[in-house]
């Protein structure tokens, strides 16, 4: 009996062994890469370092939001501070308008 073996499919590694016109089993076969143990763990540590970046991100991105709403506020108050200081200036002006200097 003569077996044959397939051992590609649309890049997935397949293995599929057939004798005498039957399949007798068709299973994935794990790329090469992953077999490797020390490529298996440079994946890993690029992974982890991933996730660590993507961690340190999300904290970077919610800080400058919390930056702005404070800048937000400290414009408003500026704003508020500045009309209130104009009203000041105004009615500054009408109380000293009857006491003149010559």
């Amino acid at each position: 009996m003569a077996c044959s073996a397939d051992s590609f499919a649309a890049g997935v590694v397949f293995v599929v062994t057939v004798c005498a016109s039957a399949v007798f089993s068709v299973f994935p076969v794990a790329p090469a890469s992953t077999q490797d143990p020390a490529q298996a763990d440079k994946l890993t540590k690029i992974q982890r370092d991933l996730d660590e970046t993507k961690v340190v991100l999300h904290k970077t991105i919610e800080s400058m939001l919390e930056r702005g709403e404070k800048l937000e506020a400290l414009v408003d108050k500026s704003s508020d501070l500045s009309m209130a200081s104009q009203m000041f200036y105004k009615q500054a002006r009408k109380t000293n308008s009857c006491c003149k200097l010559m």
